[in-house]
Formats: structure tokens, C-alpha cells, sequence
């Protein structure tokens, strides 16, 4: 099998022997401008779009070239794109329904896998869900944007050495018919480098202020939703000390009614100076200067890296194919399917994929008090003991019982029999001579039997409607017989 290799593994290194000069970084022997920065904000990154985290480096950096930025103030990688992009935008984003995350907007709306899933296991969108869930509250956020160039990879890029190398050994095993170790191997290549590599990334700083707001605000007839937008614009540059427009001070109740309902205030700065109380939004702008770093970004799956440059033929698509299939089995580990709709009975906090069951009529759950098993004697001796392996407590009382509001209904009966070895011994003498006996012990086994009678019960209410919260989630029971009568 391994001089099956031979050719696969000769080509590979041919790949690797023609992309050797590559991988020197040369960032030394760009001495001819020793006072320029290098750009850290650059494209080339794993990103795990499930929950908006950068990974490990996919695509490979050479700066062999020197090149720099149009004003020579950074260097840059070889057939890295550097567009000049200057914009100052003040973006107010209300997202009462949905949240998006600042940075991640972009790469999240990608739509190869499974959308609704991208940025839902971010440490953002779960403090925001938590607030919402916990505290009834939607999410404003305002944001002074500079974008000062966008940095774009090169169509045809390098691979970093480690995932190229990553993607080899798959390679290999993919060639030797070892697929479960292939599959095993994709799987921790998610895990290292995540399920995209950002090909563009927007370079400059961001100044974003998230409050937690009251819902029962959004809820006032008597606010409008233009009016909590301007009342969370005028909070923020509060913050940032420049002073409310005139037209502000005609609203300035709803101003009032916005603080007193904002529950977490949240501000951060991205690049340019941190954040502090007191600072000022000029004091912070004139900061940015050489503070740049990555404010957003976009990319692509990472198969979509696969190709003829990277790998040869056939192993190419065999490579892209096991990637492709662990990237969908991150997103199908992570679907929980559920009602998602607030204030519906059957809404569920923890889905994140509706599965219509919001509308799925008499489809509840049912109410349910628990379930115990009693064990009595029927023939038979030490049955004390016996039952005390067949004992089952209801986990709602205790005991076995129902609780309140609660009747129990026999579902099982069943008898139990047990055969148990008892060895008896008896001494018995007899004459050996005139004047004495001779005595043995004569050993028997006794087999003793028990019969014990299981009756399994479960807790049905007693009436109609039952208090909230009164017993367990239940689904319903079923047989290879008798169907599920929740389905029916």
C-alpha cells in the first residue's frame, strides 16, 4: 500500500518544493524603510462562522516584494490588495428581532452551509439572548465607523505551511481507504482553522456603544421607534461628550425615559485608544492614527481553497469532498430544531432553527406527574429484600406516589420470580461400637423460590388545566403497537 503513495506523495512534493521560496517571509531584509510599521490587520485567518472566532493562519504571508500601503506608512504582503477606503459614517442599528454581530455582519451572511446558524454560538449574540431572555429587553447599538482601506488576498493565494500540511496527511489517508481517520482528521481541521479563511478584511477603528433596553419601551404607543433611535444616538454622544442638537431638547422625556429603561450599557473601542469614561469622541478620532486594526471582514468556505494550485488531481476533490462533509456535520451537530416564536406555548429558548412547530396546533406538551414502580410479595420468603432492588421512586414526591392535582394509572404489571441456593447442613450420629457413636455432617442445598408482583405506574392530572410548571415536559409514550396519541 505504500508504494501506492509513492507517485501521490512524489507530486505533493514537488507542490512543496516549487512553494519552498515562498514561504520565506523576508520581513528583515525590507530595510530600506526600517521606520514602517508592519499591517497586522490582514486577511488569511481561519474563522469558525458558527461562532465568530478567529482560528488559526490558512493562507501564507510573504513580504519578499516590500511592498507598502499608498501613503508608505505599513508593509504589506506580496499580492496583497490595499484599496484606500476613508469613511466616517454614524450607523445606528436597532435590532429589536435579530442580532448581528459588528464585526462578523459579512462572513455571517454567507450562505454555503446553513445560514441561521453563522454568528449564533458568538459570545456577543449569547449575552445578548441571555439579556433578552432573562431581563425582557431588545438591543440598541450605535457606532462612529472609520474605514480607512479594505485588504483583500490574492485570487490564487499561498497556503500556510500547517494546513497545507493538514490537508496532506488527509490526503494520504484518503489514499490508503483509510476514511475514518480522514473524516477524523477534517473534523479537527475545523476545530484548528474553523469552517472559512477571511479572504477581504476592512481595516481602520470603531467606536460602539450596545445598551440593553427595556422592552416594555418599544411597547410605550406613546414612543415611537424613530424617537428610541434618537434617544440611544443623544445617550452615545453623551458618552463621547458632544453635545445633543437642538431638536434633541424638544424629545428630551423621551431622552429620560430611554436611560432609566437601559439595564446594561456596553462601550468599546476598536483600535485607536481604549475606551475610558470621559473620553472624547475628537480625542479618540485623533488617536486612530497608527492604532488600526481589523473592524470587519469577509470570506469564503474553506473547500473553496482547494484546488489543482494547492493539491494534485485526484486528490484535490477528495480533499475538498472531506472537508465539505465535516464543515456540514458542525452545522448539523449544532441544529436544535424548536418553536422560536416568544410568547407562544411552545416556544423554546434553547432552538435556533424553526421547525414549524410554533404552528403545529394540539402538538404540546402534555402534563406529566412522574413515574414509580411498587413491588409486593406473592409467594416465597425474604421478599423484603427482594423488592428492594424493584423499588422505584417517583422523582417529583420522593416516594411512590403522585403529586398534587395528580392520579396514578397502571401502566405494566409483571411478575418476578427469583431462584435462590441455600445450603443446609444436619448432623447425624450412629453407633460405631458398644460404647460410642460416630458423628457427620451431611450438607444439602435448599432451593428456595420468590414471586414478587411489579406494578409501574405514571402520574396523569387530574383535571384539565394544571397550574404552570406543576410536573415534567412529556412527549407522550408509544409501542411498536400502539402509536404515540401526542403524533396521532
Amino acid at each position: 500500500m505504500a508504494l501506492c503513495l509513492a507517485p501521490l506523495l512524489l507530486l505533493l512534493c514537488a507542490v512543496c518544493g516549487g512553494t519552498g521560496d515562498k514561504w520565506e517571509p523576508g520581513i528583515q531584509g525590507c530595510t530600506q524603510a526600517p521606520n514602517v510599521s508592519v499591517l497586522g490587520a490582514l486577511p488569511g485567518s481561519g474563522w469558525d462562522n458558527l461562532r465568530n472566532v478567529e482560528l488559526g493562519l490558512v493562507l501564507w504571508h510573504n513580504y519578499s516584494q516590500c511592498h507598502t500601503t499608498h501613503d508608505g506608512e505599513y508593509l504589506i504582503p506580496d499580492h496583497v490588495y490595499v484599496v484606500p477606503w476613508r469613511e466616517s459614517v454614524v450607523e445606528l442599528m436597532d435590532k429589536w428581532l435579530s442580532h448581528t454581530d459588528t464585526w462578523a455582519a459579512s462572513i455571517n451572511a454567507e450562505v454555503s452551509y446553513l445560514p441561521m446558524l453563522n454568528g449564533k454560538f458568538s459570545s456577543d449574540f449569547q449575552n445578548v439572548k441571555k439579556h433578552d431572555l432573562e431581563h425582557e429587553t431588545v438591543t440598541t447599538r450605535v457606532q462612529v465607523r472609520h474605514n480607512i482601506s479594505s485588504v483583500k488576498a490574492p485570487e490564487i493565494p499561498n497556503l500556510h505551511p500547517a494546513f497545507w500540511q493538514h490537508l496532506v496527511t488527509i490526503s494520504d489517508h484518503l489514499e490508503n481507504n483509510e476514511t475514518r481517520k480522514a473524516e477524523y482528521l477534517a473534523e479537527m481541521l475545523v476545530l484548528r482553522f474553523g469552517t472559512h479563511v477571511l479572504t477581504h478584511v476592512d481595516v481602520g477603528a470603531s467606536l460602539v456603544q450596545e445598551d440593553q433596553v427595556k422592552r416594555a419601551l418599544m411597547s410605550d404607543k406613546a414612543i415611537e421607534k424613530t424617537s428610541i433611535s434618537l434617544a440611544a444616538s443623544a445617550v452615545f454622544f453623551k458618552v463621547v461628550n458632544v453635545g445633543a442638537s437642538a431638536s434633541w431638547q424638544e424629545q428630551s422625556q423621551h431622552f429620560q425615559d430611554y436611560r432609566q429603561s437601559t439595564l446594561s450599557p456596553k462601550t468599546r473601542s476598536y483600535g485607536g485608544s481604549p475606551f475610558y469614561p470621559g473620553i472624547t469622541l475628537q480625542s479618540w478620532q485623533d488617536s486612530i492614527g497608527k492604532r488600526l486594526v481589523a473592524i470587519g471582514g469577509s470570506g469564503l468556505p474553506l473547500p473553496t481553497l482547494i484546488k489543482p494550485e494547492a493539491l494534485p488531481e485526484p486528490a484535490v476533490h477528495r480533499v475538498a469532498g472531506a472537508m465539505h462533509a465535516a464543515i456540514s456535520r458542525y452545522y448539523a451537530v449544532n441544529v436544535h430544531p424548536g418553536c422560536l416564536r416568544r410568547g407562544s406555548p411552545d416556544f423554546n429558548p434553547q432552538a435556533n432553527v424553526d421547525d414549524g412547530s410554533c404552528d403545529a396546533g394540539g402538538r404540546t406538551n402534555f402534563s406529566f406527574g412522574g413515574v414509580f414502580q411498587e413491588c409486593e410479595a406473592v409467594s416465597g420468603e425474604d421478599i423484603e429484600n427482594l423488592c428492594q432492588n424493584y423499588h422505584v421512586a417517583n422523582p417529583l414526591t420522593g416516594s411512590t406516589s403522585c403529586p398534587a392535582s395528580y392520579t396514578s394509572s397502571t401502566l405494566h404489571r409483571e411478575l418476578k420470580t427469583s431462584t435462590q441456593a441455600h445450603p443446609e447442613c444436619k448432623r447425624q450420629c450412629r453407633s460405631c461400637n458398644l460404647f460410642s457413636e460416630c458423628c457427620d455432617d451431611v450438607c444439602t442445598t435448599r432451593v428456595v423460590k420468590s414471586v414478587v408482583r411489579l406494578v409501574t405506574s405514571w402520574c396523569v392530572p387530574a383535571q384539565t388545566a394544571m397550574p404552570v410548571a406543576s410536573g415534567f415536559l412529556f412527549g407522550g409514550l408509544y409501542s411498536s403497537g400502539k402509536p404515540n396519541p401526542q403524533w396521532v
